[in-house]
């Protein structure tokens, strides 16, 4: 059975005891826990498909435009990049607002500005995506450092690759200095 029709559905949890219809749902942007229990729609409210984007888990707003983001202080949500639920249940998301940011759960993992990971000398720059696994790790994909660099890191605590990190294609524990991680996308 359909969780959540166009034009039918109305989210609990709106600001105001809103009752604000969901307007549109984004492309590819529908998604359940591997055990069905849970489920993340990304859209947008009202009548019309510019109504401000939503973030909807299990049927309540998780994430509204125009509302705070949890774990900045005085931070608005302007915009809501990528949201999903990952194979455990829990939800993730990224975002715009005086600074990007990357939510899990209602909780801030991290923001522009901020270490990449606690004792770090390297800021976030941007962010690109952020996944989950069933284990609860998370790595966030994105820029750091000046002068930015890309770097993917896992758990808020360590970098497992960042652009320019030379490679052992042969495995024989030395690194070819001529292959090395470009990027990626």
């Amino acid at each position: 059975s359909a969780v959540a029709l166009v034009n039918t559905f109305v989210p609990s949890g709106q600001p105001g005891g809103g009752t604000e219809l969901l307007a549109d749902i984004d492309t590819d942007a529908f998604s359940v826990s591997a055990d069905g229990a849970h489920w993340g729609v990304l859209g947008e409210l009202t009548t019309n498909s510019t109504g401000p984007k939503v973030f909807v888990y299990d049927g309540g707003v998780a994430l509204l435009q125009g509302q705070p983001v949890p774990g900045l202080p005085g931070a608005t949500v302007t915009g809501i990049s990528d949201a999903y639920v990952d194979s455990n249940g829990s939800w993730y998301a990224r975002g715009t607002a005086t600074q990007n940011w990357v939510v899990r759960d209602g909780q801030l993992l991290a923001a522009v500005g901020q270490p990449i990971f606690a004792g770090s000398t390297e800021n976030w720059v941007s962010f690109a995506d952020v996944r989950g696994n069933a284990r609860g790790d998370y790595a966030i994909q994105g820029t750091a450092g000046s002068p930015a660099r890309a770097v993917i890191v896992v758990n808020g605590k360590r970098v497992i690759a960042s652009a320019n990190d030379v490679l052992d294609f042969d495995n024989d524990g030395v690194a070819e200095t001529h292959r090395f991680i470009w990027g990626w996308s």
